[in-house]
């Protein structure tokens, strides 16, 4: 193989890398270079009588295809064994799991569900699923890149129909975009406001929704990156967890619907919580103070 072709490749590389972190307009520029570095190699190559580097560039090509679609199987079998292990019912894709109305399934230009268990957990009937959605950028003609964002999501039954309310975490990727017909939430918690932003499209019923209690609980959740209320389901999205964390992923999801508060539930005819487990009640006991402003 020879020096001429590596550093053709090392260069288109470093175009394609430039390229990835510019703006469109600019883009597009760098990711000609890099194609063109690219096609220079191999013809340079073949000229010179070397097939050797093209057929390694092809191999070293298909290698990161293979590793990428082994984590893949490995998370897969990862996920298979929690769910036996719990009794929950396992699909390694299913697109039904998210269709329910919630703002964080129509992020993005398009998204996957993969991992998906059904179940009861604490006796409650849960969804877990791993869910990931992307944004195109074209920054060329021929030169689209996809960038993708995971998490993993909790989804629950609270028993009656209520406003929709969402509780995001300030500053995470991806989040805090404009939804219409809702509106912003400020609540009586400064620091609650820094950490989280809230919407509703019912604001009187966003104010009775976080109480103390609530803003405690979702104060003391260091990994939840989105808490919301669609109608009768109820979702919690952390960030993307290995398979045998996701005990903490449904526990999170009990946690946030024991928590909706006791004069919501009388007004709603919600059925009674379930008991969180233990280790978010000390969370609630241990975990940040909310200070009224």
């Amino acid at each position: 193989m020879s020096l001429s072709f590596l550093a053709l490749i090392a260069a288109a590389t470093i175009l394609f890398a430039i390229a990835y972190r510019l703006p469109r307009s600019s883009a597009g520029y760098f990711a000609s270079l890099g194609l063109a570095a690219v096609i220079l190699g191999i013809v340079w190559s073949f000229m010179s009588g070397d097939e050797g580097g093209p057929i390694l560039l092809a191999g070293g090509v298909g290698l990161v295809w293979l590793h990428r679609w082994a984590r893949r199987d490995q998370r897969r079998r990862a996920a298979v064994r929690f769910a036996r292990d719990h009794g929950l019912e396992f699909r390694t894709k299913n697109d039904q799991a998210a269709q329910e109305d919630f703002r964080l399934f129509g992020r993005g230009d398009g998204g996957a569900v993969r991992n998906v268990m059904v179940g009861r957990w604490l006796d409650v009937p849960v969804t877990a699923l791993d869910y990931r959605y992307y944004e195109t950028r074209t920054v060329w003609v021929f030169y689209r890149v996809k960038r993708w964002r995971g998490f993993s999501v909790a989804v629950l039954d609270v028993g009656a129909s209520v406003p929709s309310v969402i509780a995001e975490r300030n500053g995470a990727s991806g989040l805090a975009v404009d939804y219409m017909g809702f509106h912003d939430v400020q609540l009586n918690s400064d620091e609650f406001n820094r950490r989280y932003h809230v919407t509703s499209d019912d604001r009187e019923f966003a104010y009775k929704f976080f109480d103390t209690a609530m803003l405690t609980w979702l104060m003391g959740q260091q990994d939840l990156l989105e808490a919301e209320l669609q109608g009768r389901k109820a979702l919690v999205a952390l960030q993307l967890l290995e398979p045998d964390e996701t005990a903490k992923l449904l526990d999170a999801a009990i946690g946030f619907a024991a928590h909706i508060p006791r004069p919501v539930r009388r007004r709603y005819h919600m059925p009674e919580p379930v008991q969180p487990p233990r280790t978010y009640t000390r969370e609630r006991n241990q975990g940040s103070s909310v200070a009224p402003s």
